[in-house]
């Protein structure tokens, strides 16, 4: 079954506003956006349990190997007549909105029913694909259409998945509702493409919500619990200088288990990282990682943590006296000193340098007063290298979907102004209004 049309990639700029506004029906209990985008809250949330200190490597690497502590940047969504509202977590390494199928024979249960939604229409597609936990269990799925409403956009006939429990192989959901994926569509991945790959985006292109598939990502810092995810548009009160082009590139996957998460190592955003350098108070940097054409690294909103070899991982625990491995579970404590002092880890992308503060980079969980941790784990775990949460949290990333590029600048804060992107904007002259930080 051959996948829906997206429509054209190009809005004429030339559209009337009258003609515009007839085109989009907005939700008048959310905050309108400026025209030409779609604004959505996220919502962060974590479950720092300390007993998920005492497990083992194999269920960390199983099991936690992208929400480690369930840490998540959460967007709501709503679907179907009457509405049913949804907490996803952002997933930047899938492609597919998906919801959890709710069981009916099991009252007080989340998720999606679909035998109270009077406009959901049945696409008679179904598809499976592998998933990172439960020893890589099967997901099997069911695509449909139906309304949604997105930031304060409603969207007519949406189309997007839903994964019934009981159908589904081995897997436990373990409370997540489903998931909202801003993905690149895969490009022969699949046998047969599925209907519901970055359907979100050519529907609000189509819709004329946006001029072009693009979306801007801000994740505030972890003790703020919030962010923003910016669909067809930037907002250039967010970050300081100018937004650095770089490609994506083919990455690589080192998974026995294909599952999505894997198949992103390869297919998703993946930029090349050049070098990886550590600066501090008391030593001059000190370069853990240089590689002139740059290692693939994959940008993942859903990771918790970031994922080096474990060449980079000794480099970076030499520069912090102290550090040291924490019992049946690969990840490193330190004194929690560092994270109140002047530092950073930079990671040179291209022409671009992004400073991740030290006070960012180490984690300090509340149920453990006093301890600190490096969030950062074998790639071996992951299939491939990984930056995730820690280093999302420290840059302003702009995704080009229409043409496969990532734009990145050193994140700041001095406002709002939003901007819609055409698809004749150069996203690279799009100027930070920002001061420069000093990214201490």
């Amino acid at each position: 079954m051959k996948s829906p049309s997206p429509g054209s990639l190009f809005i004429h700029g030339m559209l009337l506003l009258a003609t515009y506004a007839s085109a989009i029906r907005v939700d008048d209990d959310a905050l309108e956006s400026v025209p030409g985008t779609v604004s959505m809250s996220l919502g962060f949330s974590h479950n720092d349990n300390a007993g998920g200190l005492t497990i083992n490597k194999r269920q960390v690497g199983v099991s936690l190997h992208r929400d480690l502590l369930k840490r998540q940047y959460n967007v709501e969504i709503s679907i179907g007549s009457p509405r049913q509202t949804l907490l996803l977590p952002l997933d930047m390494a899938s492609d597919v909105l998906w919801v959890k199928e709710k069981p009916t024979s099991q009252p007080g249960t989340t998720g999606f029913d679909i035998k109270k939604s009077a406009t959901l229409k049945p696409l008679n597609y179904h598809w499976q694909m592998k998933y990172p936990q439960n020893d890589c269990a099967i997901i099997r799925f069911d695509s449909y259409r139906d309304n949604a409403t997105v930031g304060s956009i409603i969207v007519k006939d949406l189309i997007f998945a839903t994964a019934p429990e009981q159908r589904s192989v081995g897997a436990n959901f373990g409370g997540v509702d489903g998931v909202f994926g801003l993905g690149l569509q895969w490009e022969g991945n699949r046998e047969t493409p599925i209907p519901s790959s970055n359907s979100l985006m050519k529907a609000l292109l189509d819709q004329q919500a946006i001029y072009r598939r693009v979306f801007s990502l801000n994740l505030q810092e972890s003790d703020s619990h919030d962010g923003l995810v910016l669909l067809g548009g930037l907002d250039s009160k967010k970050y300081s200088g100018n937004l650095v082009k770089q490609r994506t590139i083919k990455g690589k996957n080192s998974d026995s288990c294909q599952h999505e998460g894997a198949s992103a190592c390869e297919n998703g955003y993946v930029i090349p990282v050049k070098r990886i350098t550590t600066t501090s108070p008391w030593h001059q940097p000190v370069t853990v990682a240089d590689t002139p054409r740059g290692e693939p690294y994959l940008l993942d909103s859903s990771s918790t943590i970031n994922f080096f070899s474990q060449t980079v991982i000794q480099r970076i625990l030499e520069q912090f006296p102290g550090a040291r491995p924490v019992e049946g579970l690969p990840l490193f404590e330190i004194d929690c000193q560092p994270r109140m002092i002047k530092g950073s880890i930079d990671f040179t992308i291209g022409d671009a340098v992004i400073k991740v503060p030290n006070r960012d980079f180490i984690w300090h969980i509340k149920p453990l007063p006093g301890r600190c941790f490096l969030p950062m784990m074998d790639s071996k775990e992951a299939g491939c290298n990984v930056l995730g949460q820690p280093f999302l949290s420290a840059a302003y990333v702009v995704i080009d979907q229409d043409n496969r590029d990532v734009y990145l600048g050193n994140k700041a804060d001095c406002g709002s102004n939003e901007v819609a992107l055409r698809p004749s904007d150069r996203i690279d002259r799009q100027f930070g209004e920002c001061p420069e930080s000093s990214g201490d």
